[in-house]
C-alpha cells in the first residue's frame, strides 16, 4: 500500500503551485477566510489573547466592557486597513509585545475604562495591519468580520482563564507569562534595530581585497596556493588505488 501511495504522492508534489506565507483561501469562504489568517498569525493572536489576560487581572469589570470594545475596534481598524495607508516600518507587534507584557508583569493597577480604552487602541492597530494583509492578498470586508469574530473568541478565553483562577500563586503565573511576552518583544525590537548578518560569507571575503587582488595577480603565490590542494587530491588518488 505504502508503495503505491508515494508515487501519487510525488505526482501532487509536482503539480502544486507556489505556497504563501499567509494562505487566506480555506474553501470555506471569506469569512473563514479571515478567521483563518487571524489564527495563524502569532504576531496578530497573541497581543488579543494578552489583552484578555490584562483585563483578567484587571477584574470581571473590565473584562466585560473590553469585550463589547474589541469587536467594533477591529472592524474599524480592519475597514481602514482594506481602504487606506501602507505597512508601517517600525514593527508594531514588537511595541505591544512589549507595553503588554510589562503591563501584566508588573499588575498595572489600571480602571476598568482605561482598561477598555487600551484594548481598542491595540485592536484597532493590529485590525489596521491584518486589514493591509488582506488587501494584498484579495481579502475583503467579510474577512474583516472574521477576524473579529476570532479576536473576540481569543480575548473570552484568555480574560475567562485568569477570571477563573482562584489560588494567590495562580497569578504570580500569569504575570511570568507577561514578563516572558515583554522579553519577546524586547528581542523583536532589538533585531529590528540591528538585524542579522546573513553574509558573512561576503563579509569574510571581503578582508583586504587588494591584497587578494595583488596576490592572485602572482603566479607564484597562485600555485603555492594551490599545491596543498593538489597534494591532498594526489594522496585520495593513491589511496583510492590501493585499495
Amino acid at each position: 500500500m505504502k508503495r503505491r501511495l508515494l508515487p501519487i504522492a510525488l505526482v501532487s508534489l509536482l503539480g502544486t503551485a507556489a505556497a504563501n506565507a499567509h494562505v487566506v483561501t480555506t474553501g470555506l469562504g471569506p469569512l473563514y477566510d479571515g478567521a483563518s489568517h487571524f489564527a495563524l498569525s502569532p504576531e496578530t493572536c497573541v497581543p488579543l489573547a494578552a489583552i484578555g489576560l490584562f483585563a483578567g487581572l484587571r477584574g470581571a469589570a473590565a473584562a466585560r466592557k473590553a469585550l463589547f470594545i474589541i469587536p467594533v475596534a477591529w472592524l474599524i481598524g480592519g475597514h481602514l486597513g482594506l481602504t487606506w495607508g501602507t505597512a508601517p516600518g517600525y514593527p508594531l507587534a514588537a511595541a505591544t509585545f512589549l507595553v503588554l507584557g510589562l503591563l501584566i508583569a508588573t499588575d498595572c493597577k489600571l480602571k476598568p475604562a482605561f482598561v477598555a480604552g487600551l484594548a481598542a487602541i491595540v485592536t484597532a492597530l493590529h485590525g489596521w495591519i491584518e486589514g493591509l494583509d488582506l488587501r494584498t492578498e484579495g481579502g475583503g470586508t467579510m474577512a474583516t468580520l472574521g477576524g473579529a469574530v476570532v479576536a473576540a473568541i481569543f480575548f473570552l478565553l484568555a480574560s475567562g482563564l485568569v477570571l477563573a483562577l482562584k489560588p494567590a500563586w495562580t497569578r504570580i503565573v500569569v504575570r511570568v507569562l507577561g514578563s516572558w511576552l515583554a522579553a519577546t518583544g524586547l528581542l523583536m525590537t532589538g533585531w529590528w534595530l540591528h538585524p542579522p548578518k546573513s553574509r558573512q560569507g561576503a563579509d569574510n571575503a571581503s578582508i583586504c581585497p587588494r591584497t587578494l587582488v595583488a596576490s592572485s595577480a602572482n603566479p607564484a603565490f597562485s600555485q603555492a596556493a594551490t599545491s596543498p590542494l593538489r597534494q591532498a587530491m594526489s594522496f585520495g588518488n593513491a589511496f583510492s588505488a590501493s585499495r
